[in-house]
């Protein structure tokens, strides 16, 4: 078996093929909570401290995969992290699609998540910006929008998030905002 290579195109070509299995011709905005359901992930709210945004765990002997996301932040940072933790759980499924992962297993999203440091942080983002805001919607959208907040509204994310997406795509657009 080939090495799944952990780095920003694998992880926006797997964001892709869940949006085309999962999502299909449902249009934006792509409802991570939805996609996670979908593929047997599990999605809770609950409140954590405040530089912890979510978390995923694995329960029954690492079998149940479950997404925590901290419910004193705004819905666009549930979203973005949802969807962050997904990244996660579909990189753990490549990268030990035999083993599985071990009962209790956590992977946190926090302040350091977007330091761009960690191999396995990076994938987790670009993975979560690639299904909130597919490459292919945001290059057909940004010809006939005015500014990054009438995109950030179209894809329900944060302008912050829409301006790091736009410029990861090297897209220069109306800045509004940020």
């Amino acid at each position: 078996m080939t090495k799944f290579e952990i780095n920003r195109e694998s992880a926006e070509l797997e964001a892709q093929r869940l949006i085309e299995s999962e999502w299909a011709d449902r249009g934006l905005p792509v409802d991570p909570t939805y996609i996670a359901r979908a593929i047997g992930v599990k999605v809770f709210e609950m409140t954590f401290p405040d530089d912890v945004s979510g978390l995923l765990k694995y329960f029954e002997g690492g079998k149940t995969p479950a997404i925590f996301v901290n419910s004193k932040t705004s819905v666009s940072r549930q979203r973005f992290t949802v969807a962050h933790e997904l990244g996660h759980f579909v990189l753990n499924a490549r990268q030990n699609p035999d083993d599985g992962m071990l009962d209790g297993d956590v992977f946190y999203r926090n302040g350091n998540s977007s330091n761009g440091t960690d191999p396995v942080e990076v994938f987790a983002n670009q993975f979560a910006a690639e299904l909130l805001m597919p490459r292919r919607f945001v290059q057909l959208l940004v010809n006939s929008k005015k500014s990054d907040l009438v995109l950030a509204a179209d894809f329900d994310v944060s302008v912050a998030a829409m301006n790091n997406r736009l410029d990861n795509l090297k897209i220069k657009l109306e800045k509004v905002a940020g």
